[in-house]
């Protein structure tokens, strides 16, 4: 959804659940946007590329692929200045054009946070900022 948080209002629903939160926190489309949010401030210069993206029925699938920098707090780890290449699948379920329930199978992989993660391809790299390299057959990263 890029820089705009207001988009939002356009492509997701009042009524929206986000299937894979985890137990105990809110699952709601604010709850989402404020993820969104704090995911912006982490990492203001992210690119979003779109990998792959199916629908069929009410289900849209996409395959998406985030790079960044480290500079904003990221749920209180302070800005590392690591680059992250992470990819990611979501499904998204619609409904009169607006997105109603995600689900998250790899959601664990940024929960944990970038000084948690163990480093390996999709997740941040712990030691030093590493350069981005695409995965075999995708263009390079334009900055």
């Amino acid at each position: 959804m890029g820089g705009d948080l207001n988009v939002s209002e356009e492509l997701v629903s009042l009524e929206f659940v986000d299937r894979t939160a985890a137990p105990g926190t809110p699952n709601d489309r604010a709850a989402w946007v404020a993820g969104a949010a704090m995911f912006m401030e982490a990492f203001p210069d992210r690119q979003l590329e779109i990998l792959h993206q199916v629908a069929e029925g009410d289900l849209d699938i996409t395959h998406q692929r985030t790079t960044g920098t480290h500079a904003g707090d990221l749920m209180g780890i302070a800005p590392t200045g690591n680059l992250i290449d992470v990819r990611a699948v979501s499904v998204d379920q619609l409904a009169d054009g607006l997105i109603v329930a995600r689900w998250r199978p790899d959601r664990h992989d940024v929960d944990d946070g970038p000084d948690r993660c163990p480093p390996h391809a999709g997740r941040v790299a712990q030691d030093k900022p590493r350069p981005i390299t695409p995965g075999p057959g995708h263009p390079p990263v334009r900055r």
